[in-house]
C-alpha cells in the first residue's frame, strides 16, 4: 500500500461498474500519459464521487 500524502485509496465500493482485484491508489502526484498499447482491459467505471476527488486532488496539487 502507497503511503504518501497525496495518494488515494481506491477500494471495490468506490466503483461504479467492475472491480479491482486488490485495494489500489489513486496517485495524482505521479502523473504520466498511458499510451493505448499499453492499456490491456478495462477494470471498470468510477463512481463521480471517487473520480471527483481524484480530480480535486489534482488541481490542489497544481495550484501549489
Amino acid at each position: 500500500m502507497i503511503k504518501d500524502s497525496y495518494a488515494i485509496k481506491i477500494e471495490d465500493d468506490d466503483f461504479k461498474e467492475g472491480s479491482l482485484k486488490q485495494i489500489s491508489n489513486a496517485r495524482p502526484n505521479r502523473l504520466f500519459t498511458a499510451d493505448s498499447n499499453i492499456i490491456l482491459y478495462k477494470v471498470g467505471i468510477l463512481r463521480v464521487e471517487k473520480l471527483n476527488e481524484i480530480i480535486n486532488k489534482t488541481v490542489e496539487i497544481l495550484r501549489k
